[in-house]
């Protein structure tokens, strides 16, 4: 038995290291872009959407680990009341302030602890914070940390599910150009390498058995969590892309459809996701064509031997088919790819 135990942590070490060393490239890569400091430390330096599951995340206001039982939840939230009243709560580095100001009063900190509470709650702020530390490790401190987890899964898996943490941050800090956009999909692709390593959800599982919750998540809550991961990840992508449509900046609205083209091996949620941003232009566009249609409609004269005066209502239909419906596919098309449903449905 313990040498069947040490064999399948063996095999599963060997692609959480082949994933680990890809998540240090890619944080290495960012931070000689951006800086030392990049977008996961320092403050909000441009108005960014930042989803409730990071911005309200119960362990982030309460500054605990995701790790923590019900128990070091209560001495934290206790510690923090006692601060708050004698006004020592200031920042620190740990707060992410990227993500957003904190406020912790009373009502805040209630909040927190309702939010822990409430089992699919829980489940989603701890998929969003940090296991072991909000610090973003370099890649040495890394290295030594997996020998020191040696065969433990579930702690290499943490390890992982933190590293890809900071990549997400790092994309949601990030715009629809060229740049933002390849980091996107590198950060959803390691998304989904994460949360489809049993081993991760073997750690969620294992913490709400032990951590003293009332009530505890059940396997299905876990589960539907599980299918849901990538698509919550990738909310702050989509709202981009769709702030980008209202503002009428196509080309960045297709760059964003053609990433979630290339995503679509993470789930039927890029689909939806294309749909998702797009809906407003084909919705408009079909109202368009329903209109000309109908008020052509309306015109016509259903009567026998009326072509001659019909002619003109023809001719009006013809002029705004070529001039409004024509140009409006045409947006619609620089969208989306033109072989894609909501293109040959309209």
């Amino acid at each position: 038995m313990t040498d069947r135990k040490h064999t399948a942590a063996a095999e599963a070490k060997s692609p959480a290291k082949a994933l680990s060393h890809s998540l240090d490239k890619l944080l290495a890569e960012r931070a000689s872009k951006v800086g030392e400091m990049g977008p996961w430390g320092g403050s909000q330096t441009k108005t960014i959407f930042v989803p409730d599951y990071l911005r309200s995340n119960a362990y982030r206001v309460l500054r605990l680990s995701a790790n923590s039982d019900y128990s070091k939840i209560h001495q934290a939230s206790a510690g923090m009341r006692r601060a708050a009243k004698l006004g020592l709560m200031g920042a620190t580095e740990a707060d992410m302030l990227f993500l957003g100001e904190i406020s912790r009063t009373e009502a805040d900190i209630q909040t927190a602890i309702s939010r822990i509470n409430n089992p699919l709650q829980r489940l989603r702020d701890r998929l969003f914070w940090f296991y072991l530390t909000p610090k973003l490790l370099d890649a040495q401190t890394t290295s030594r940390m997996m020998e020191t987890f040696g065969n433990n899964p579930e702690a290499l898996a943490a390890l992982n599910h933190d590293k890809a943490l900071h990549v997400l941050f790092a994309a949601i800090g990030s715009g629809l150009d060229d740049a933002g956009i390849q980091l996107w999909i590198r950060s959803l692709q390691a998304w989904h390498r994460v949360i489809s390593d049993d081993s991760y959800w073997s750690l969620t599982l294992g913490l709400e058995e032990r951590g003293n919750f009332e009530p505890a998540a059940l396997p299905s809550e876990i589960d539907a969590l599980r299918g849901e991961a990538v698509e919550l990840a990738a909310e702050a992508f989509v709202v981009a892309a769709r702030s980008a449509l209202a503002r009428t900046e196509l080309p960045s609205v297709r760059r964003a459809t053609d990433a979630l083209q290339n995503l679509v091996e993470t789930g039927p949620w890029a689909a939806h996701a294309q749909e998702n941003i797009a809906s407003p232009a084909v919705e408009q566009f079909q109202k368009l064509c329903r209109i000309i249609r109908d008020e052509c409609a309306n015109k016509t004269v259903h009567e026998d031997d009326a072509s001659a005066r019909n002619k003109p209502i023809c001719d009006e239909a013809l002029k705004r088919f070529r001039g409004e419906v024509e140009p409006a596919f045409d947006r619609l098309v620089q969208l989306l790819p033109p072989d894609h449903d909501l293109i040959r449905q309209s």
